[in-house]
């Protein structure tokens, strides 16, 4: 049957039937709305563990995390907006990483987190960013632990910002990762506060380091990158026997 066969039962269905063309047009904007207009909101209970409300989520929704610990390591698999209210603190019980981002554009804010793994050889890290996290920003969290703080694996165009970093091993870490950003973060007590390995591109703007062991920012084989306006000091490096 050809197309235009259905002319006349469309137009006698519309006329016996005011309402069907303007349920139709609802129906399809509904249908090509973006996914972020339906994002819902999820409220995270102090003294539970979160993958679970995470596994609930959805593209695009947030979850808040009022004042209070929260046990447990965390994969984040979708994009998520994850903020923390003044004292909420991640506790990853000693082992592992402490949060995983393994989604496009997630936001991560707020957290303080504590007591990750500490085993060098598998990159525990306090927030391990995977290279299918790209797009992803990391800020205003404070991390202080026995691992890495932030460690990036190839992974692009990831901004991390006003992050709190102390008493850990390397603050962050950038691992073949391109076209990222760091802007404002502070870190204390580490053996290295930034380490740059391999990457390009890279913006590195603003940045404090204060009585790290051994480097402020430790650059290998970094190209066509920009380092402006960071502050090192109180290297705490020994002297060798000819005092250099």
């Amino acid at each position: 049957m050809r197309a235009d066969s259905f002319g006349p039962l469309r137009e006698n269905t519309m006329k016996r039937h005011p309402g069907y063309l303007g349920c139709l047009l609802a129906l399809l904007w509904i249908f090509w709305l973006p996914s972020g207009v339906y994002a819902a909101n999820w409220l995270a209970t102090p003294g539970e563990p979160l993958q679970p409300l995470i596994e609930q989520a959805t593209d695009g929704d947030q979850l808040l995390l009022p004042a209070g610990r929260y046990p447990g390591r965390v994969v984040i698999d979708r994009t998520l907006h994850i903020r923390g209210e003044l004292q909420a603190i991640l506790d990853a019980g000693g082992h592992g990483h402490a949060v995983v981002l393994a989604a496009p554009d997630i936001i991560f804010e707020g957290v303080r987190i504590e007591d990750w793994g500490d085993n060098l050889t598998a990159l525990e890290a306090a927030i391990f960013v995977e290279p299918s996290a790209h797009g992803s920003t990391i800020r205003n969290n404070q991390l202080s632990g026995p691992g890495f703080g932030i460690w990036l694996d190839s992974s692009r165009h990831n901004v991390l910002r006003d992050n709190t970093l102390h008493d850990l091993r390397y603050g962050v870490h950038y691992m073949y990762s391109f076209d990222n950003r760091l802007e404002g973060n502070l870190t204390q007590r580490t053996r290295t506060g930034y380490a740059l390995m391999q990457s390009k591109r890279l913006e590195v703007v603003d940045n404090r380091s204060e009585a790290d062991d051994n480097y402020g920012i430790l650059m290998n084989n970094i190209t066509d990158s920009l380092l402006s306006g960071n502050r090192v000091e109180g290297v705490t490096q020994p002297l060798g026997a000819d005092g250099e």
